[in-house]
């Protein structure tokens, strides 16, 4: 071990970096980064395996495995409230009423080495802090949790139960932290009202793009991309999303509503939201719904393929929090970009300047405005990537964070 300073993080779900989607973007390239000024260990409770991961020389992941009764409390919850699977709820009710011990001795001896300790997302935080002494608690936001809950469980007499869970969870996590991080300015004016916390201690640390990695894309790169994809000369679009409400939504969108009215325009749909639509709606759907490509999720290095084949990008968001990070990919590509307001919020876009943002009402319209005005696309793709270049590169948000956790006091 160097004598550099040592971060714990915790969360819910595992960190899959062969395909890189969600939340999991933020952390793994925040984490790689900060690996550069910290010792980091990521706790990640897992569904399929335990053991330890190394994913550069400072930051290791150590994977805990949950246990089958894990898995049949889930089940039986399912059948009984009618609740969307939450992995994130059940896993803390589980390991905070201490359902399942064998992680103690692994969680205890990564706190107890920590100068500090992060938690994603408000659940675990009881199994966090069981042994936290005088560390740094950071609660890295990646949205306003309740907020999300309550939209998509709130339905329901159980779902409004699980959302109000939610929301002491975030309440507590919020009020024990000595630092929080929001992904924008509007989760941070929302997570000071709500929870009344001083908006002092809130820092705005954004999501980003791997700026080094994801390149923009010239006309060759395309051609090249498409004729290896077999879509010849064919006008491509864009979306991409992860397992996710909104995304649902989005997807059902463009399925039954825009593509249907774009028959020579084929819509590439990369993320596992595509496995899960197809599986909610058979397979047939494929057959009515020519010109849409279901990819479902792909390795980093399949989804840099349909990247470049695609002319431009997509993100008909009609609710969600946080922010998109599909936007900063899409815009790190120079991909041009039409999107809802929801699905731009948070970020710092003007439209028709890095974005043509509209309802989707005017999709359509706008869809065909880009692919008729090749200016119009290098304009705004030129502006998104400078602008992401500015602001929401990964290595300086990660040296953003370095200076926000350095300036923070521990608790006595």
């Amino acid at each position: 071990m160097t004598g550099m300073r040592k971060i714990t993080a915790v969360n819910y779900y595992p960190l899959q970096y062969s395909a890189l989607r969600g939340g999991g973007v933020r952390f793994y390239y925040i984490y790689k980064h900060l690996s550069a000024f910290y010792d980091i260990v990521l706790l990640a409770f897992t569904g399929s395996k335990s053991g330890e991961e190394k994913v550069t020389d400072r930051f290791r992941i150590i994977d805990i495995r949950y246990g089958k009764l894990f898995f049949w409390i889930m089940r039986v919850l399912r059948r009984l409230t009618f609740v969307p699977d939450n992995f994130g709820v059940l896993t803390d009710l589980f390991y905070s009423l201490n359902l399942d011990s064998n992680h103690e001795k692994t969680v205890k001896e990564a706190v107890e080495k920590a100068d500090v300790l992060i938690i994603e997302h408000p659940y675990l935080v009881e199994v966090l802090t069981k042994f936290r002494k005088k560390q740094i608690l950071v609660y890295d936001a990646h949205n306003v949790e309740y907020s999300y809950q309550k939209m998509i469980m709130s339905k329901t007499f159980f779902g409004n139960l699980f959302s109000n869970y939610v929301r002491r969870l975030e309440n507590a996590v919020c009020k024990k932290s000595d630092l929080i991080f929001a992904v924008s300015r509007e989760d941070k004016e929302e997570l000071a009202n709500l929870y009344g916390v001083s908006r002092e201690k809130i820092r705005v640390i954004p999501n980003g793009a791997d700026v080094d990695k994801i390149k923009p894309i010239s006309i060759m790169d395309r051609e090249q991309s498409k004729n290896k994809l077999n879509m010849g000369s064919k006008a491509t679009i864009l979306f991409v999303g992860a397992i996710h409400d909104p995304n649902m939504t989005a997807l059902e969108y463009i399925a039954f509503k825009l593509a249907p009215t774009m028959e020579n325009y084929s819509f590439l749909i990369v993320g596992d939201i595509a496995e899960v639509f197809l599986k909610k709606y058979g397979k047939g759907v494929k057959d009515r719904a020519k010109n849409i490509v279901f990819y479902g999720l792909l390795s980093n290095q399949d989804k840099e393929d349909v990247f470049k084949a695609s002319d431009i990008a997509i993100n008909p968001m009609f609710t969600g929090s946080g922010t998109n990070i599909k936007m900063l990919e899409y815009m790190a590509a120079g991909i041009p970009v039409v999107s809802t307001p929801v699905g731009a919020r948070g970020l710092q876009l003007e439209d028709k300047q890095h974005a043509l943002i509209c309802d989707t009402d005017d999709f359509k319209t706008a869809i065909e405005r880009l692919f008729a005005d090749e200016g119009i696309r290098n304009n705004l793709a030129s502006n998104a990537r400078r602008l992401v270049e500015e602001k929401y590169d990964w290595k300086k948000i990660a040296a953003e964070m370095d200076t926000a956790i350095s300036g923070a006091n521990g608790h006595d």
